[in-house]
């Protein structure tokens, strides 16, 4: 829609490229199963066997970038590359509660003081059903750990809380569980959960934290629940700069980058 005097000003234009060594860009449209169920972990495994190929190759995981539409998905891609064993950096603080594993943690707490505890309830069934922990599809889980009964005017929901928890892998009973201090506790659960078996820093701050509340709280299991449902859910960890790591960042914030 240029006039002919503008449109002879841009004929002849053109965006002079700098190359100064080779690249590689892979586009993989996967579109298709969008609509499906599990869609999101099917992007993130193919994400894990992409950069794993790159490795292969000899590539160091710093080469690689994941470029991410928001911080939640960017949050989402550094849980589950970690939860793979690759090392991430990330422009952004991560939210502690963000990973399957600590709201895991936490959900078994909340059970442990309340088996009423709705969050609790969820935290554990829905978090354990994600991490391959329980089998079952969700509201069979719900269907079989818990049961609802009237009380008053009032119906609530109790959770079998030590069947539940030895089906997760925690076997210890529930009244040395209730005589365990928060820091042991911490630890017992991550341990017989397999959480301990590589070092995730989402896991190492719930258990750091969990330390720091006990020393400076006290040995009270319901402040440290309110804690972290309170300021808790703020809570982020930091991941270092200057590892061999693979990056992650939003596009608007590569927006003017060289890779």
């Amino acid at each position: 829609f240029l006039s002919p005097e503008l449109a002879a000003i841009f004929a002849d234009g053109k965006q002079q490229s700098v190359r100064k060594e080779e690249g590689y860009v892979f586009i993989k449209s996967m579109t298709e199963v969008e609509d499906d169920e599990g869609a999101e972990e099917i992007h993130f495994d193919q994400l894990v066997r992409d950069i794993n190929r790159v490795k292969q190759k000899g590539h160091r995981f710093q080469d690689c970038c994941v470029l991410v539409y928001s911080n939640d998905w960017g949050s989402q891609s550094a849980q589950h590359l970690l939860e793979n064993g690759i090392p991430i950096i990330s422009e952004e603080s991560l939210f502690v509660l963000q990973s399957r594993k600590t709201r895991l943690l936490l959900g078994c707490f909340q059970l442990l003081h309340n088996a009423e505890s709705d969050f609790g309830q969820l935290n554990v069934i829905e978090n354990a059903i994600a991490l391959g922990l329980i089998k079952q599809h969700e509201y069979q889980a719900f269907q079989h750990y818990c049961a609802r009964s009237k009380r008053g005017q009032n119906s609530v929901t109790t959770c079998k809380v030590d069947q539940l928890l030895a089906d997760i892998g925690i076997n210890t009973p529930l009244a040395q569980l209730r005589s365990t201090n928060l820091y042991s506790l911490a630890e017992l659960f991550a341990r017989d959960l397999g959480f301990m078996a590589t070092y995730d820093p989402f896991v190492q701050f719930f258990l750091d934290e969990t330390l720091v509340r006990m020393q400076k709280e006290g040995n009270h299991l319901a402040s440290f629940i309110n804690w972290w449902q309170d300021q808790g859910q703020k809570a982020k960890v930091v991941l270092p700069e200057g590892l061999d790591a693979v990056r992650i960042m939003t596009i608007h914030k590569s927006k003017g980058l060289e890779f």
